[in-house]
């Protein structure tokens, strides 16, 4: 990671979904893939308490110009497909901050605004 980079983990999350269902695990990786048309994408997986698998985390470095805005077009599109969802997003920094989005009042705006505080926050703004 460069000095001007951002690192974001997302742990996505959805109520109606145990995170070993297949078809969680399908859209999970949908959400990935459209993430990596516009960032640099790695994924690892946090062995869960008595768990087979695991959480999986999603690591998006944040470097290029309008990077931000790009990742919360996607979040967003992905949260209002259904109600259930959230994404949990850690930012890196000398302050780590942890802010968790959900379908309520999911507009770009509000992400953007939720996003930049905590990325100036972590003390990488």
């Amino acid at each position: 990671m460069s000095d001007n980079e951002v690192e974001i983990v997302l742990v996505p999350a959805d109520g109606d979904f145990d995170p070993t269902d297949v078809g969680w695990q399908r859209q999970t990786h949908a959400l990935y893939q459209e993430l990596r048309e516009y960032v640099e994408v790695r994924t690892v997986t946090k062995p869960g308490q008595g768990q087979k698998g695991g959480v999986v985390e999603v690591i998006i470095a944040l470097g290029a110009s309008g990077a931000i805005t790009a990742v919360l077009t996607v979040l967003r599109q992905w949260l209002n497909q259904r109600s259930s969802r959230s994404v949990t997003l850690t930012i890196t920094g000398e302050r780590p901050v942890t802010v968790t989005l959900d379908t309520v009042g999911a507009s770009d705006e509000s992400l953007q605004a939720a996003i930049v505080a905590a990325v100036e926050h972590a003390g990488n703004g």
